[in-house]
């Protein structure tokens, strides 16, 4: 039987009467899609609002909440169902014409979110080793943690005693435990830094002119380097005009974007000249330069990066995307705070840390990238480029350290 109908039948046989026709009615009805649960059965650290949908139309659905299955006798849902306490939660779908659905649903656990872990030895730059403790703030947690800036799960290394931190590097650590949700994620970005000579130094307001090489309108106003002092369509660099070491090195600075509109700034290594200057607009004075690798402070979206963005572009590449949005992190570039950038590199990850000395919102990234081989040798100009479009800004470089072995 491929469709609803009704077989009727009767027997016959030599020296008999025919029988009484026998009859059956045979209902083919399609299956009713299983209804869909949201947000989906698992584990939560606060009370969900359950809604359940059917992918039919005019469907009834019947649910319940005990763990038993559902019939056409239980609840009836009609409003959303807010699960407070760990429950199992079941529904079916049934409706004139179908047959019911199959039953769909799981098992909510309301369990309280642990609290993130926290490091004995604040985030930040350090001359020797140093011994690192985790801990966190419920008895019995089990810590798992990562050094490679990877995001830890239950996989990763448990902790079982203080981590020597011996070279630059970032731990991330979660707490889980039986009962409650897993904590957020908490890291700290380390930076052993063994003395070096010191190539850069211009203190808070202590920027001098006679070792830049200011191109274009850049200038040093009032002891700090101004990039683009608020004009439209503006396109500046200035560079230590000596070439410094770049094989490995630690750079400090610290700059304010005053009635940030567009379009933003770089930190830029590059061995062309010192001259160098890149394409305006969304291209920030970098796009262009060759021989370069540019950390980038990006006020306005050009093409999908957003309005608050960071980043790192090799070769003179558009610096918009891929990108670093900021807008989830504490920093907003167009606060006119005061920002603070340290730069690390050893050789093989540019670290980089961002922190709003108003708000104290911080991030950190780290960027695999070979710098000798992209600028072309051990040494290298660095400095600063920035740009203005339409929409303008005053873009100023407050202080500006910059340290190699």
């Amino acid at each position: 039987m491929n469709a609803s109908g009704t077989l009727e039948a009767i027997a016959v046989a030599s020296g008999y009467s025919f029988s009484a026709v026998g009859a059956a009615t045979y209902s083919i009805a399609p299956i009713l899609p299983a209804p869909v649960l949201s947000p989906a059965p698992g584990t939560y650290a606060t009370a969900q609002t359950v809604t359940i949908g059917d992918a039919t139309t005019g469907t009834t659905i019947h649910y319940t909440t005990d763990g038993t299955t559902p019939t056409s006798s239980s609840d009836i849902y009609s409003s959303a169902i807010t699960v407070s306490a760990s429950e199992t939660v079941q529904a079916m779908a049934s409706e004139t014409g179908y047959n019911n659905s199959p039953v769909a649903g799981g098992t909510y656990t309301i369990a309280a979110q642990l609290p993130a872990p926290t490091f004995s030895l604040p985030a930040g730059t350090y001359s020797a080793s140093q011994s690192v403790a985790i801990s966190d703030a419920t008895a019995g947690t089990i810590i798992y943690y990562t050094t490679n800036g990877s995001t830890p799960t239950t996989s990763s290394t448990v902790y079982s005693g203080p981590i020597t931190v011996s070279a630059t590097e970032t731990l991330e650590a979660i707490a889980v435990e039986t009962g409650y949700t897993s904590s957020p994620v908490a890291t700290a970005a380390y930076t052993i830094s063994t003395p070096g000579v010191t190539y850069i130094n211009y203190p808070s307001s202590g920027f001098t002119a006679s070792a830049l090489s200011l191109n274009y309108g850049a200038s040093v106003t009032g002891g700090m380097l101004q990039l683009t002092d608020g004009g439209a369509d503006e396109e500046r660099s200035a560079w230590f005009a000596t070439k410094v070491p770049v094989q490995s090195f630690i750079t400090n600075f610290t700059f304010q974007l005053l009635n940030a509109s567009a379009d933003g700034m770089t930190f830029t290594i590059q061995g062309d000249n010192i001259w160098a200057l890149g394409d305006p607009g969304g291209g920030l004075a970098y796009q262009g330069i060759a021989n370069s690798v540019a950390v980038k402070f990006d006020l306005y979206n050009n093409a999908g990066e957003g309005n608050d963005s960071t980043g790192l572009y090799t070769g003179g590449a558009a610096p918009t995307v891929p990108s670093v949005d900021l807008s989830s992190t504490g920093i907003n570039l167009h606060s006119g705070d005061i920002m603070d950038a340290q730069l690390v590199y050893d050789g093989t990850n540019l670290t980089m840390t961002l922190t709003d000395t108003v708000t104290n919102g911080t991030v950190t990234e780290v960027f695999p990238v070979n710098i000798p081989s992209i600028v072309g040798g051990s040494t290298a100009y660095v400095g600063f480029t920035g740009s203005t479009g339409s929409l303008t800004a005053t873009q100023n470089v407050l202080s500006w350290t910059y340290s190699a072995p």
